[in-house]
């Protein structure tokens, strides 16, 4: 009987053994109600893309100034949704989360069951954003300004900007070094080097055509906000007709993207790398990675979430390059600034958080310009909606570079308006295609059908939104 039991206790100590072993690494499992004295400050974040291991880094520094905090991080892919439940029950709640919803944000600090116009759910952070950081700056001097309408809700301040993104094309940095390719300025320089590098044999660009945008809704909101400016943008997001989606710039962002995707070479060759029609955004990336393509659409998430690919290819090295202009001029009605389409994700502190005056400290430590050169240097290069005014990141690779580059440069757009048809997801910057980017921009077809085709969609969509607007 003795031999018995042993067996079972030996056989249950395998199975936790086991599933143990099975728990994602960098994510923590428990609590850490380790009794060392120190408080324990939670801090939870949607992880896929960029990880948490900007997190870790960024935990230990402040471990070092605050010796009796032990910042306790937690990271997962359905991050959102358990936060945005904590958030709303108040039970279980950690002391910092991500939202990487907009709609979410807004709702949590805005409406309330008592209908009074104010959060019962999120602390106000207006205190935070008049404490200097250093230098004499404040944190509402040093974000980005773009992102000040979306962390603002009437008037108050209720989250911290969290991450942006760069998106576009990105290019084999040493294949184009080798081959002596330049970076095109231009789209008509984009589709003759596409020419050129099909003529060399290798396949000019891919996508993820597997997954329902394909990332065509990033390229396409860059291009779109390049050749807009931020006078027609703002109009846009301000909603007041269905006659913003009338905006040229809404035509010829259409057309750019469904050209790449449909040119050919003259002699019939698609520019498009084989098989990508049906890639997720995996598979192309390793393609893209071992030079089965020397241009490709997608973020700056690249190379973490690609990392232990990577380490197969340890000469690869890639860029991002700013948009080809659309306009030969290089400008738009605003100036010369080009366009990009960035992340809108915020840290918030949840109103009833056990250590709300250590979290919001922490927040502000994050801010400090040697944090955020640590969050971009354990992120690949990539930026924070702020203006990284002080911040010296000429060590960073060429990748982090061109990333750092594109961000500081570019008229970013977040894509979010707090305008209720926009919230509620009626309202979007592209209508066609109901969900289904690829197929919608595969039809707008190259050469002299191309500007036919896109105002088609162009029309599709302002017929939707004529509908929306008499609701």
């Amino acid at each position: 009987m003795k031999k018995k039991i042993l067996c079972i206790v030996c056989m249950l100590l395998c199975a936790l053994f086991a599933i143990g072993a099975c728990a994602p690494a960098g994510v923590v499992t428990g609590d850490d109600d380790e009794d060392d004295g120190r408080t324990r400050l939670y801090v939870s974040v949607y992880k896929a893309g960029f990880g948490i291991d900007w997190l870790t880094a960024i935990a230990a520094e402040y471990e070092k100034e605050n010796t009796d905090i032990k910042v306790v991080p937690q990271g997962d892919a359905t991050m959102e949704g358990t936060a945005q439940a904590a958030i709303e029950s108040g039970e279980g709640t950690r002391d910092i989360y991500s939202l990487t919803s907009s709609a979410n944000y807004y709702n949590n600090s805005v409406f309330d069951e008592d209908g009074d116009g104010y959060s019962d759910r999120l602390a106000c952070l207006d205190e935070l954003y008049q404490t200097e950081i250093e230098n004499g700056k404040t944190l509402e001097d040093l974000i980005d300004p773009n992102f000040k309408n979306i962390v603002q809700i009437n008037g108050h301040y209720y989250g911290v900007p969290w991450n942006a993104a760069v998106t576009g094309i990105m290019y084999n940095y040493n294949m184009f070094k080798e081959k002596g390719w330049n970076v095109p300025t231009t789209m008509d320089e984009f589709y003759a080097l596409c020419d050129t590098i099909r003529g060399a044999g290798i396949a000019p660009l891919g996508y993820c055509g597997g997954i329902a945008d394909g990332y065509l809704f990033n390229l396409f909101a860059g291009l779109y906000t390049q050749y807009a400016g931020e006078t027609n943008l703002n109009e846009f997001l301000a909603f007041e007709s269905a006659e913003v989606y009338k905006q040229e710039a809404r035509l010829k962002a259409y057309e750019a993207i469904g050209r790449m995707l449909t040119g050919t070479t003259p002699d019939g060759r698609s520019w498009i790398l084989d098989g990508a029609q049906g890639m997720d955004h995996l598979a192309v990336q390793r393609a893209f990675i071992r030079g089965e393509c020397a241009m490709l659409i997608g973020g700056s998430w690249l190379k973490t979430e690609m990392s232990a690919y990577l380490e197969e290819y340890p000469n690869f090295e890639c860029a991002m390059m700013p948009l080809p202009w659309i306009n030969p001029e290089k400008s738009n009605p605003d100036g010369t600034k080009n366009g990009n389409l960035s992340d809108a994700t915020v840290l918030v502190v949840p109103k009833n958080a056990a250590h709300k005056d250590q979290a919001i400290d922490f927040l502000r430590f994050m801010s400090t310009s040697e944090m955020l050169k640590l969050y971009t240097d354990k992120t690949g290069g990539n930026p924070r909606p702020f203006t990284y005014e002080g911040v010296d990141y000429s060590d960073l690779d060429v990748w982090g570079k061109s990333l750092m580059d594109i961000y500081l440069s570019s008229t970013n757009y977040y894509g979010v308006s707090y305008v209720e048809n926009f919230r509620l997801g009626r309202l979007k910057l592209i209508l066609a295609s109901d969900g289904t980017l690829v197929d919608a921009f595969n039809t707008i077809g190259p050469g002299k059908t191309a500007l036919q085709n896109a105002q088609e969609l162009v029309n599709s969509d302002y017929t939707i939104a004529q509908q929306y607007f008499s609701i």
